[in-house]
């Protein structure tokens, strides 16, 4: 007894003061190895001041204490441990990890403040009941603002989706998204609209329960193309009240439109310039570049990777009489992505 103490109390203590360091330096972790390690300990503490107390009674009495060679409690502890670190791994899944998606909710509010596409600014994120709050900050002469106002449920779906489909792309989002689902819990939008020059706020808050996540989750699983083709309509309808976007002195922005599984951008070529000279391998080129380097559009192109989508120049001249389109493959846009990282 007195040798199962000691390997329990010698391994408990330098396990427990390994997990605890780990646990010190991060906080979100998992506490449960710190708890395992220190009842472990403490389970050898007890037994070595139970074997002592025994072998000192023994003594006292004139009567022969002895135990199991070293080779055999070695053995025997091992067996034990590994019986132990099965109960333990059944009971950590049982009662333990159905809790740990609060730390990779601590874990997103770390990255705060941080950019949604097509939303705003998240400010930071916690859980309420039921719910993965997200607290949003939305400009209030914003057109998605307005829409979001006068149309929750359907900014709420869009922004999921949105949130989805860039999930499917990372696995550390998508395990986020899996751990928020499996454990039950729905998304509640914290929206904050500010007004320029004045001290007053609006808010709304807008709610996707648990089965609303599931469905849609599934939506882009099963039909990632069709999922994102509603919020690039959605992102499109927003955006056309924008249009004409004057992009330099020859060239004017005049329509965005989706088009099969391609997003369409329409120029319009303000000068005597003829569209054929945009049939040039250095502008495809500058074009993806562009594309890539900028944080907004990389957001993009995760959802057109993993939509399938395409994209399409298209170059007409001032009378419309003549087009050019430059068209990029999902693969193209994908083959420059991945260098520009």
């Amino acid at each position: 007894m007195r040798k199962f103490g000691k390997i329990l109390l010698i391994f408990g203590s330098l396990a427990f003061v390994l997990n605890l360091i780990g646990l010190l330096k991060d906080n979100t972790s998992d506490p449960s190895g710190v708890i395992f390690t220190l009842i472990l300990a403490i389970v050898g503490l007890c037994l070595l001041f139970i074997g002592n107390k025994k072998k000192k009674k023994a003594q006292e009495k004139g009567e022969n204490y002895s135990e199991i060679g070293w080779g055999k409690v070695i053995g025997i502890t091992f067996g034990i441990l590994v019986a132990l670190g099965g109960v333990a791994n059944v009971l950590y899944k049982i009662i333990v990890e159905p809790q740990t998606f609060t730390y990779y909710v601590q874990n997103m509010n770390k990255s705060c403040p941080m950019h949604i596409d097509g939303i705003g600014t998240v400010d930071r994120v916690g859980i309420e009941d039921s719910l993965v709050v997200i607290h949003c900050q939305y400009d209030s002469e914003n057109e998605l603002a307005e829409i979001a106002k006068a149309n929750p449920e359907k900014a709420t779906r869009m922004t999921v989706l949105s949130i989805l489909l860039n999930a499917k792309s990372s696995q550390g989002q998508s395990q986020i998204v899996d751990k928020m689902i499996d454990n039950n819990y729905g998304l509640k939008l914290a929206m904050l609209f500010l007004s320029p020059g004045e001290l007053g706020v609006t808010t709304k808050d807008v709610v996707a329960t648990c089965s609303e996540l599931k469905e849609l989750r599934q939506l882009v699983s099963n039909n990632p193309s069709q999922a994102y083709k509603e919020v690039v309509e959605w992102q499109i309808e927003m955006n056309k009240s924008e249009l004409p976007v004057e992009i330099d002195e020859s060239i004017t922005l005049i329509d965005i439109s989706c088009k099969d599984n391609n997003i369409v951008y329409k120029f319009e070529i303000g000068d005597d310039t003829p569209v054929s000279d945009f049939d040039d391998s250095q502008i495809r080129k500058d074009i993806l570049n562009t594309l890539c380097q900028d944080p907004v559009s990389r957001v993009d192109i995760e959802k057109w990777i993993v939509a399938n989508f395409g994209l399409i120049y298209k170059y007409v001249n001032k009378e419309h009489t003549d087009s050019l389109d430059q068209m990029f493959s999902v693969s193209e846009i994908k083959e420059a992505y991945n260098h520009s990282m």
